[in-house]
């Protein structure tokens, strides 16, 4: 086949054919620059193209930052404390690009499933150095929900980790047109081994670099497409105004397919059928799982991408355990950032009230380490805010974020830090904030209104569905803002304050509207209460009525609605307070533990 490409050629046949990249290693001019590190290449592989540049990168800031120090540790894998430095990342990821069939794949969509490991930095950025958009899987989804965003972002390459090869083999079967590449683990080299001489080339930054699938509470999930030029802004924003280093060091526990919230289909099916589980109406139930569907938060950019953009030092921790969290942050003391949901935190202060007080006290030591500790993905409750800082000296920054926009508002670093705001916006980022009665209220305290957003840290579209997106986005003083779906006010001291999803936090009943995370951080203060969920439920008289799902401290016995209502009333309206009341075991949580 002649050395072009047709308009109708597909990226599937882009790969297949192997063509030779605007990346060549013969080009020269003004747009290359290099940086002098050696380094040896095996041999072209059966089915990798020969010839190919083996050393150009696309001209972006997180690989010039890896160029900068290729023998400081990257990543650290906390199973086998095997750690890989950046001149391995970059060596590792323009091999693996190889494999993916040609220097430049033309915004291809590279989709993979990697645990929270070395490995998956590396198919990132491979995926990056090659000019495709990365599609990160969730391993807790079934192989439907897979095909689904497999065959949704017309991906062209499938990259697994040998362990997820099982999950995959009946969508190998329906989709055998597609280029499966199985990645083993990768083994520790010295620098000796994978130092280069690598050059950069210019790179348009509006290309796409992620689609990451969200979903909202009907509907099949949606693929969020977010160029290079949204991921810089988005870190640029955080580094700046958390003041992350090369000095930093953090210990990574949260899921990397950043896809928090994805509705279980077949979950939902089941309670249908059942109709009613332990005394709960499938509505209550269903509107517990409305409540936790989220557009969510991208720990990714926060943990991964800015720890790596920085220079700085991630640990990959494979699984969460609270008592092992606590054993790591006490033997080796030289972390400087941890960043998780409440769930883990509520979870470190259950194993913590469990050692003796000579433990504790070596706990408390240990969290002086840190010098920032971030919640968010899910409101805070303030007493937990204020039981974490009793136990580890820290205020926990809360910030608010999601798929669309990374991080949109933060709590400062230096400064106060109020339990239940968010703080302000972001750098490169402009909010407003409308009533339901279409005025501006972004600076007017205590009046609550829809959420919109604006800034180089907003996505660039829905994949596929241009209607979807449209309705996205409103114009407000002649600007386009993105429509977040939350409500939000300023407080008395200036900052903001999310109220919850107008899809399922905000509650109407009897004419109000209730923010159902007011209700939960009043109830969350009652002595035998461990965790709680408000939501509303279909009422004929009131619209919605307020129903709180509780779970109680071990130890304590149920109380009755009345005694709740009446120790619920000096602090909240009338209105406001729950007119049901159900005990549980426990919530149900995604795979973020929200």
């Amino acid at each position: 086949m002649p050395l072009f490409v047709t308009s109708i050629l597909t990226a599937a046949d882009f790969l297949a054919y192997g063509l030779q990249s605007l990346f060549s290693s013969t080009s020269t001019g003004t747009n290359a620059s290099t940086t002098e590190v050696k380094t040896p290449y095996s041999d072209t592989k059966p089915g990798q193209v020969a010839g190919a540049s083996k050393t150009t990168l696309p001209d972006l800031e997180l690989f010039r930052a890896a160029l900068a120090d290729l023998s400081k540790v990257a990543i650290v894998n906390s199973a086998g404390n095997l750690e890989f430095t950046y001149g391995q990342l970059l060596h590792d990821a323009v091999e693996l690009r190889r494999q993916l069939g040609v220097v430049d794949i033309a915004g291809a969509r590279v989709a993979f499933l990697i645990p929270r490991s070395y490995e998956y930095a590396v198919v990132q950025w491979a995926t990056w150095a090659a000019g495709g958009i990365a599609v990160p899987l969730c391993d807790a989804h079934p192989p439907p929900e897979l095909e689904y965003v497999i065959t949704d972002s017309q991906a062209a390459i499938i990259v697994i980790h040998k362990s997820f090869a099982a999950k995959f083999t009946s969508i190998k079967e329906k989709l055998p047109q597609l280029r499966w590449i199985e990645l083993e683990d990768y083994a520790v080299k010295p620098l000796s081994e994978v130092t280069a001489v690598y050059r950069t080339s210019k790179f348009d930054d509006e290309r796409g670099a992620l689609l990451v699938y969200t979903s909202g509470t009907t509907g099949k999930p949606k693929g969020c497409l977010t160029t290079h030029n949204n991921v810089k802004h988005q870190v640029l924003s955080l580094v700046q105004a958390w003041k992350w280093t090369k000095n930093d060091r953090i210990l990574h526990v949260l899921p990397l397919h950043h896809i928090h919230g994805i509705i279980n289909v077949s979950a939902w099916a089941k309670q249908e059928l059942l109709g009613v589980v332990s005394g709960f109406t499938s509505s209550v139930l269903c509107s517990m799982q409305l409540k936790q569907v989220t557009t969510a938060t991208v720990f990714i950019l926060q943990v991964l991408t800015c720890s790596l953009w920085s220079g700085a030092t991630v640990e990959m921790e494979p699984k969460f355990d609270a008592k092992a969290i606590w054993q790591r942050w006490k033997s080796q003391q030289n972390l400087t950032l941890f960043m998780a949901v409440p769930t883990i935190y509520a979870k470190l202060t259950q194993a913590y009230h469990k050692f003796s007080d000579s433990e504790k006290k070596e706990c408390t030591a240990a969290c002086k380490q840190f010098r920032l500790m971030v919640s968010g993905s899910a409101a805070l409750p303030e007493q937990q805010f204020q039981e974490w800082e009793v136990i580890s000296g820290h205020k926990l920054l809360e910030r608010f974020g999601m798929t669309e926009i990374g991080m949109g508002i933060s709590n400062p670093l230096e400064g106060v830090r109020r339990p239940g705001c968010v703080g302000l916006p972001l750098p490169y980022v402009s909010i407003k904030i409308i009533s339901d009665e279409d005025k501006d209220v972004t600076t007017t305290a205590n009046q609550p209104g829809m959420l919109y957003v604006r800034g180089p840290i907003v996505f660039k579209e829905y994949w596929g569905r241009p209607e979807a997106t449209a309705s996205s986005f409103k114009e407000i003083d002649g600007q386009k803002y993105f429509i977040t779906g939350d409500y939000a006010q300023m407080t008395n001291d200036g900052v903001y304050k999310i109220m919850g999803r107008a899809s399922s936090d905000i509650i109407k009943t009897g004419g109000y509207k209730v923010s159902a995370l007011e209700i939960e951080h009043e109830i969350l203060n009652h002595p035998d209460v461990q965790e709680c969920a408000v939501v509303g439920v279909p009422n004929a008289e009131w619209g919605e009525q307020v129903v709180a799902v509780v779970v109680l401290k071990q130890g304590t016995k149920p109380f009755e609605l009345k005694e709740f209502r009446d120790w619920l009333k000096p602090k909240i309206a009338t209105y406001k307070i729950p007119a049901q009341l159900k005990f549980v075991n426990e919530l149900p949580r995604n795979v973020m533990l929200k």
